[in-house]
């Protein structure tokens, strides 16, 4: 997690990952820790042109995460890869 040397403010580097494609195309952004995890959800979606998001979830590591809290809140820090899509279906039968 780097520290900006301006304001002192924590940075989580993140990318966003879904069926359509990563934001950004390449790396990662880097963003204020104490930012809604939703902002640069709302970024990927705009940039890579995704019509319909209703229902999805934002996964890291295997584990599903609030989108409405921060990157803090969540415990995420350094170098984050989000998984956003529609929930996999269980399975089975």
């Amino acid at each position: 997690m780097a520290l900006n040397e301006t304001s002192g403010e924590r940075k989580v580097e993140v990318a966003i990952v879904t069926t359509s494609g990563s934001w950004p195309a390449t790396g990662f952004n880097e963003v204020p820790e104490r930012q809604p995890v939703k902002h640069e959800i709302e970024q990927a979606v705009r940039n890579l042109h995704i019509v319909n998001t209703a229902g999805w979830i934002a996964i890291v590591n295997g584990r599903q995460i609030n989108v409405e809290a921060t990157y803090l809140e969540n415990g995420l820090s350094g170098q984050v890869t989000i998984d956003y899509g529609p929930p996999h279906g269980g399975g089975g039968r």
